[in-house]
């Protein structure tokens, strides 16, 4: 763990940001637009003190759901077992910098 957490604090921005974790949701029909939702709204929060939101995705299944909301791709992290997770940046307001 103490590695994973190491790897994970090195891929951050050393700019004032966000950093988002553990968004996930249900796949039921029920469940759809939740996650979306609850990201948006952090995001509106991010944006009104204009900053940035940094992320590590987990699942390379959802690399393009944050793409296509403004995020780009950083780098990857190392986790423990050879593990890894994708590092995301989204400059406020989401415009491609």
């Amino acid at each position: 763990v103490a590695r994973s957490r190491v790897a994970s604090e090195r891929a951050r921005p050393a700019t004032e940001h966000w950093h988002l974790a553990y968004l996930a949701s249900r796949p039921e029909p029920a469940a759809r637009g939740a996650a979306t939702a609850l990201l948006e709204h952090r995001l509106a929060q991010a944006g009104a003190q204009g900053v940035g939101s940094h992320l590590e995705s987990s699942s390379q299944g959802t690399v393009g759901f944050y793409e296509r909301r403004g995020w780009r791709v950083t780098g990857p992290v190392g986790g423990p077992g050879g593990r890894r997770t994708t590092a995301m940046w989204r400059p406020a307001g989401g415009a491609k910098q």
